[in-house]
């Protein structure tokens, strides 16, 4: 998965390997993950329109966790760019547009 993402062939391993490197995920040994691969892997997914990588950071924003700030803004920006036309099929759009119905009526809401 790894020569995967290094050679741009499949954007998705970046999403996939920013699971795996998740501190709060047991995928890999502890000694092995790490917060910063983690936000690492999602930011190179999203230059190659990965949208799990979108969905996996905008969680992490929604969340506050991993080290990513606390910021529903950036979740939803994420969100709606996961949800492009581009990635109708794709899980994540789904997940994405779930997660963005259910922030934006969240938000409704609060004001």
């Amino acid at each position: 998965m790894t020569i995967a993402a290094e050679t741009h062939s499949f954007p998705a391993a970046f999403g996939q390997l920013g699971i795996m490197h998740q501190e709060n995920e047991n995928y890999l040994p502890k000694a092995e993950r790490s917060n910063k691969k983690t936000y690492d892997f999602y930011t190179r997914g999203i230059e190659l329109d990965d949208p799990l990588s979108m969905f996996n950071l905008g969680m992490l924003h929604v969340q506050g966790s991993c080290g990513v700030e606390l910021s529903f803004e950036k979740a939803r920006t994420l969100w709606i760019a996961a949800t492009d036309d581009r990635h109708i099929g794709s899980a994540s759009y789904a997940q994405a547009v779930s997660s963005l119905e259910k922030l934006e009526y969240d938000m409704k809401l609060r004001k």
